[in-house]
């Protein structure tokens, strides 16, 4: 078996040919698009509670401070308003870069590529893959044979189906080649 090597996949999961036994999973410029409308709506809401706490002192049924104020609660409305518009925000160039974001099974290994980062292990080397929810969307554990983990950050780039996919067919490719047998794919 050849060594697998993670930029030399990569490279060729970009081109337009592939080989027929890979698997390539494209990011979803819906499930980006919608990404980016939560987060920005969400960032709206929450200056938009901020403004209130600011001009009446407390949310509705909040309590205020000595001095009828509730520094907390703007303060913690600020803060998540910048978080949810800095994720919304940079989800914007995969957007416009879709092609750039990927999930590749090879006959060898994986790779995960976001623009020019890269992931990505042998088959050899994984025991098992699963989804795993997380607190900014959901993300797929690599669980190596070493004992060590890979997380990579999905739910952002892919719809759940997507991610329920890339795990099953991961599995399979890792079993696959723990029995020696060959594998067809769509």
């Amino acid at each position: 078996m050849a060594t697998f090597n993670v930029e030399e996949a990569a490279r060729q999961g970009r081109s337009d040919a592939i080989p027929s036994t890979w698997t390539k999973f494209p990011a979803s410029r819906s499930a980006i698009q919608t990404n980016i409308i939560i987060y920005i709506v969400g960032a709206v809401l929450l200056f938009g509670l901020a403004l209130y706490v600011l001009i009446t002192g407390s949310l509705p049924g909040g309590t205020r401070g000595d001095d009828g104020f509730a520094p907390f609660e703007l303060v913690a409305l600020i803060a998540f308003g910048c978080l949810f518009l800095s994720i919304g925000l940079r989800l914007i160039p995969p957007l416009f870069k879709s092609g750039q974001y990927f999930f590749l099974i090879t006959g060898d290994g994986f790779v995960y590529a976001t623009d020019r980062k890269l992931m990505g292990l042998p088959l050899a080397e994984i025991s098992t893959a699963y989804r795993q929810a997380g607190l900014l969307g959901g993300k797929m554990v690599v669980r190596q044979r070493a004992g060590g983990s890979l997380n990579i950050p999905l739910g952002h780039f892919y719809t759940t189906k997507a991610v329920r996919e890339m795990e099953e067919t991961l599995n399979a490719s890792v079993k696959a080649l723990g029995t020696g047998k060959s594998r067809k794919r769509a």
